[in-house]
């Protein structure tokens, strides 16, 4: 639940129809950094089909990031296929 005066807001890691399936996040931030330019990062597992099959799903790590406390993220980046 959002605090007073704080929006909830999606990271547009990618289109909402886009078919990757998106789990197990995980955030962190630079302590010396704070508020409009407060530096974060979003880990995350992700499968690019979301009808995958035991045989045919293939689990990646992504990640995105922010300069500007959230107002602007980065193209998500593959780290591990």
């Amino acid at each position: 639940m959002a605090r007073s005066g704080h929006q909830v807001t999606r990271i547009p890691i990618d289109a909402t129809n886009s078919g990757i399936d998106h789990f197990i996040p995980g955030i962190g931030f630079d302590r010396a950094t704070l508020g409009a330019t407060a530096h974060l990062g979003l880990a995350y597992y992700y499968y690019t089909n979301t009808n995958c099959t035991t045989a045919t799903c293939k689990l990646n790590v992504g990640f995105v990031s922010s300069t500007n406390g959230g107002a602007r993220w980065s193209a998500s980046k593959q780290l591990a296929p």
